[in-house]
């Protein structure tokens, strides 16, 4: 028969166990966060980083902008590749006659991230008419803010007869910040009604700076500092430098400038909503989603809302339309756009006259 001796033995036994499998489970959490903090360290920034730091160069108002006259090869993989015309737009050098231009502003999902230059959108859509040339100004990681005052410095002094100022939800808390992956750009705001950007020059983007991001970023994958994290939130909240009130006080001053802009020069202005991925999984549309809708129809400039095609595709197909590493369109994706804003330009009254003959 067991005695008392023996149990208690038993259950410093178990007791021993217990803590050394908890010991051994804490000691393994901690070094697969190590391990995760360390690999996102070495790979946040890697392919996409250096894929736009191949083609950009630093811009004291942008932030960042194409290098002139630029070409760089199998930048998204094998195949591929961008190249950038003496204007610093992507594709090729513009037509002496511009007949029938069109001007793309927006942001990665414009330019083209992870397509070789021939299917991008603006590129597509410009095969769809012998009369169309599209000029490609998206840049990866710009906001509404940065594809305005590219447009008021770059664009605006070109000669086209449509503008397509396309965007993508994120573009507009893009706004509210005055870096974005550590890269600083410019941060607008009002003064009596009037646009002015409050941080000119941007500063220069040193390798310290890079790196010193990449290790604040990679940070939020250890545990501790998730700890730390949430205990200083609940101490001091923090948040964007922009509230989303200014930001949108600030989206209508941008829009009532642009088409102003626009209006002076015979242009017809058009927005472009274009969805992602995430956008398209939820049931309610998002608050810069109706802030646009709203806006659009208040200062009488159309609006064309891409989801709804990407929403009218089969639900199998739907993958194919964006790309797995990174969520931008595929050459289907981009191929949808450009023919749905090509079917609403010959139906949008302020476009559609343009067609009826060559310029």
């Amino acid at each position: 028969m067991e005695t008392s001796r023996e149990r208690m033995g038993w259950l410093k036994k178990l007791l021993f166990a217990f803590v050394a499998a908890g010991l051994v489970f804490v000691f393994l959490e901690g070094a697969c966060s190590t391990f995760y903090f360390a690999w996102k360290f070495f790979s946040i920034g890697g392919n996409e980083d250096l894929a736009e730091r191949s083609h950009t160069q630093h811009d004291p108002l942008l932030g960042w902008v194409n290098i002139p006259s630029c070409e760089v090869q199998d930048i998204y993989g094998p195949g591929t590749k961008i190249t950038i015309n003496s204007l610093g737009f992507r594709g090729p050098e513009l037509r002496e006659d511009p007949g029938l231009r069109i001007f793309c502003s927006g942001d990665s999902f414009t330019i083209g991230y992870g397509v070789t230059d021939e299917d991008t959108w603006p590129a597509l859509l410009g095969t769809l008419d012998p009369r169309l040339e599209t000029v490609n100004a998206g840049q990866g990681g710009y906001g509404v803010d940065q594809s305005f005052l590219w447009f008021e410095r770059d664009g605006h002094p070109l000669d086209f007869s449509i503008h397509l100022f396309a965007f993508i939800w994120h573009d507009f808390e893009r706004m509210r910040e005055s870096r974005f992956f550590g890269y600083g750009k410019p941060l607008l705001a009002l003064d009596e009604g009037t646009l002015r950007v409050t941080n000119e020059p941007v500063a220069l983007h040193s390798e310290l700076s890079r790196w010193t991001d990449r290790a604040a970023r990679s940070l939020q994958y250890l545990r501790l500092a998730q700890l730390f994290g949430k205990a200083a939130q609940e101490v001091a909240p923090s948040g964007p430098e922009m509230s989303q009130e200014a930001a949108t006080d600030i989206t209508r001053a941008i829009l009532e400038k642009m088409k102003a802009l626009d209006d002076e020069r015979g242009r017809a202005l058009v927005l472009v909503w274009l969805p992602t991925r995430d956008e398209l999984a939820l049931s309610e549309d998002r608050y810069w989603k109706r802030i646009v809708v709203q806006q659009s129809i208040e200062l009488g400039i159309p609006l064309f809302d891409l989801g709804e095609d990407f929403r009218r595709v089969e639900p199998e197909r739907v993958g194919g339309l964006f790309r797995d590493e990174d969520d931008h369109f595929t050459p289907e994706g981009n191929l949808l756009v450009a023919e749905g804003i090509w079917r609403r330009l010959k139906k949008e009254p302020s476009t559609s006259s343009r067609f009826e003959s060559p310029r």
